[in-house]
């Protein structure tokens, strides 16, 4: 028995996309990249930031945990870093949103 064989060279029977259409696709996928990626380098930014200013509290609540052993002490230190954590975080948002009003 002989096998059938089947041409794919067949221009009717071709399926595949044009070069139109793929560079199509590659623009709507560079914009679409171009307004989120900023964005994403933003955050990325803000919470690096974050991340350094909680690892600094930390290190300094450790210190003053071994400096000053009593309570009344650490207390007020760690009312002062949630006050400097309150003016970091009102400080990013208002930089933020002058960024958003600026472009």
């Amino acid at each position: 028995m002989a096998k059938k064989v089947i041409k794919t060279d067949n221009i009717k029977g071709f399926s595949g996309f044009t070069l139109a259409e793929v560079l199509i696709t590659l623009v709507i996928v560079g914009i679409i990249a171009a307004m989120t990626i900023p964005t994403l380098i933003n955050k990325t930014n803000n919470q690096e930031y974050v991340s350094r200013l909680k690892k600094t509290y930390s290190t300094m609540a450790q210190a003053t945990n071994r400096l000053f052993p009593m309570k009344a002490c650490r207390e007020l230190i760690w009312a002062a870093g949630q006050l400097l954590m309150k003016r970091y975080t009102i400080c990013i948002k208002s930089t933020s949103a002058t960024q958003k009003n600026v472009t």
